[in-house]
Parts: C-alpha cells; sequence; structure tokens
C-alpha cells in the first residue's frame, strides 16, 4: 500500500531512478493498490504514474503469499501511455490489463 511520501522505485528506463508520492488520483482515499494512478516527484518534475508493485503482501485463492522486495511504479504521461520504452521488474497481470496500462510497444523485462 504506497501512501503520500512513500519512495518508489521507477521501473521503466525514463530517466529518474526514484520517485515519491504526493497524490492519489481517484476517489479520496488514504492507500493506493496496485494498478491505482499515482502523482509523483522526480529530479524535481513532477509525472503520473501506475503503482507496478507493494511490499504488502497478497494472498493467492490457492492459500499462497505473494511477496515482493519493493514498491515500484511506471512513469506515464497525462494521455496514460508508458513515458520510458522498456519496463523492469515484475509486474502484475492487473497492470498489464489496457484499461490500465497501454503497453503497446513498450518491452518488458
Amino acid at each position: 500500500m504506497i501512501q503520500i511520501r512513500t519512495v518508489l522505485k521507477v521501473l521503466d528506463n525514463s530517466g529518474p531512478k526514484t520517485a515519491r508520492c504526493i497524490g492519489i488520483l481517484g476517489p479520496p482515499k488514504k492507500f493506493a493498490t496496485v494498478g491505482d494512478k499515482i502523482v509523483v516527484t522526480a529530479e524535481g518534475k513532477v509525472y503520473h504514474g501506475i503503482v507496478a508493485c507493494c511490499k504488502v503482501e497478497k494472498k493467492r485463492p490457492d492459500g499462497s503469499f505473494v511477496r515482493i522486495d519493493q514498491n515500484g511504479v511506471i512513469l506515464v504521461d497525462s494521455s496514460g501511455k508508458p513515458v520510458g520504452n522498456r519496463v523492469f521488474g515484475v509486474l502484475s497481470s492487473r497492470v498489464k490489463q489496457p484499461e490500465i496500462l497501454s503497453l503497446g510497444r513498450v518491452k518488458t523485462m
């Protein structure tokens, strides 16, 4: 769960390595989870981003847990297209849905 002032790792090759959350877009809520749009600042500039992974463990239907060791964000422009052209790291299937992030010609590794 991402809240305001959380430091996130940028998972694409857009330039910045880390970003700090300064706002959560959408209906008013305290935390953002995987797939939510947030406003971040990195290297003195303001970007929009989509939360790609969280440290909070998720329970699967089979009873197992999935935990990732970092909070990650993908930087996007105002229309929802990624700023970088390559995404590194683990992506949830929820983030890969076209209504959340239009990957198009973006390479995932």
